[in-house]
């Protein structure tokens, strides 16, 4: 095997190894990380999480846990001097509106909440997404 082919068969293998899986915890893997909970998807905050904020409605508790969800980037080069497009909502699958939404729900009722990105979301739902999406899915009552 020449050098160029080995230095590159390394490189591949030292790749592999830095790359990481998405995917959130689950206690499969908490208990394979011999009990330390497992690093959590910064995409997604879970029920546990949000009976543990502080605040009461849920875009209090989003805003406390993950600041991120709730900024927006630039407006987009498209449609030069239209209003900026908000981050979409969506609560068990129905379009709700944009972040404000959030208020009309309690934190305590809620399962998961996940952000997608805009390119996630528009594949997901159609154009309107620049800014991304957030979905919200309920306990069962």
């Amino acid at each position: 095997m020449s050098r160029r082919h080995l230095l590159l068969l390394m490189t591949s293998v030292a790749l592999a190894g830095c790359a990481s899986s998405s995917g959130g915890a689950s206690a499969a893997s908490v208990e394979q990380s011999g009990g330390r909970p497992a690093r959590r998807d910064s995409n997604v905050i879970l029920a546990d999480e949000l009976v543990n904020a502080p605040q009461g409605d849920l875009y209090s508790a989003v805003q406390t846990l993950r600041p991120a969800f709730l900024q927006t980037r630039g407006a987009s080069s498209f449609g030069v001097a239209t209003a900026p497009e908000a981050i979409q909502v969506y609560v068990d699958g129905v379009h709700v509106g944009d972040v404000t939404m959030l208020r009309q729900y309690q934190a305590r009722d809620i399962k998961e909440v996940r952000k997608l990105s805009a390119a996630d979301a528009t594949q997901k739902y159609g154009t309107g997404h620049s800014q991304g999406a957030i979905l919200v899915t309920r306990r069962d009552r």
